[in-house]
């Protein structure tokens, strides 16, 4: 098993588990950190069914694990499986009625299954909470959203917020990149992800398998990012 590099919030360097997972695993079968960082790893290389094997593993241990119930709606919904996603989000939310961000999660499913009405009116409702209402998260599915339904002007209206945000202060380069790839802007896309690669951005790890980026795939640059960060083949 190959070995990943990513970084901190401190923008430092770590390891990305190796080995070490499944040898902890095979100690001990419960050991629900190491199937944790094995999900997790299995979804960074885009191992995605074996990601959602060991995320149904870890919940036959504990059902009420808030982080993995919503991580396998997330692994449903960037295996295109939009339906067990969208059932999944909603399982969560009937345990965690507050957890508005697998609310967004359930937004941008919507938008994948074609409910372009639906799931722009949920990301826009979260928007109104001053927690969510300029997060990277909130704006970049947001973003997504509008430019998948057609609305170009609201996405960039979006975007244009996004851009003030990184010239103010600090906003997510990858969260930018993912905007760009979903208005089409390939060049633009790749500029903003060469950012987040030298910026070491924290959520850019599981890049290989988020459907916003389909756009980029067969282009050089693509397999050249995969190569940095270890993720080819």
């Amino acid at each position: 098993m190959q070995e990943l590099t990513t970084c901190d919030n401190n923008r430092t360097p770590v390891k990305f588990p190796g080995f070490e997972p499944q040898q902890a695993i095979d100690l001990d079968p419960n050991n629900i950190i190491a199937l944790r960082n094995l999900c997790s790893y299995y979804r960074a290389v885009g191992k995605l069914e074996e990601a959602i094997l060991t995320a149904e593993s870890i919940l036959q241990k504990d059902p009420l694990n808030r982080e993995m119930n919503w991580h396998l709606g997330i692994l449903f919904r960037i295996n295109h499986q939009v339906d067990e996603a969208i059932a999944q989000f909603n399982k969560v939310l009937e345990l965690y009625p507050e957890n508005q961000f697998v609310s967004l999660f359930l937004g941008i499913t919507y938008i994948q299954k074609g409910l372009f009405e639906e799931g722009i009116e949920l990301l826009e409702y979260i928007r109104q909470s001053r927690r969510y209402a300029e997060n990277p998260f909130t704006l970049m599915l947001l973003c997504c959203a509008y430019a998948q339904a057609g609305d170009k002007e609201k996405a960039y209206n979006i975007l244009d917020i996004a851009l003030k945000k990184w010239r103010e202060d600090y906003f997510s380069p990858y969260a930018l990149a993912m905007m760009y790839s979903c208005l089409n802007e390939v060049d633009k896309a790749f500029e903003w992800l060469d950012i987040a690669y030298e910026k070491h951005d924290i959520i850019m790890y599981p890049i290989k398998t988020i459907p916003e980026f389909s756009v980029l795939h067969n282009d050089p640059r693509w397999f050249s990012l995969m190569r940095r960060m270890g993720l080819e083949g």
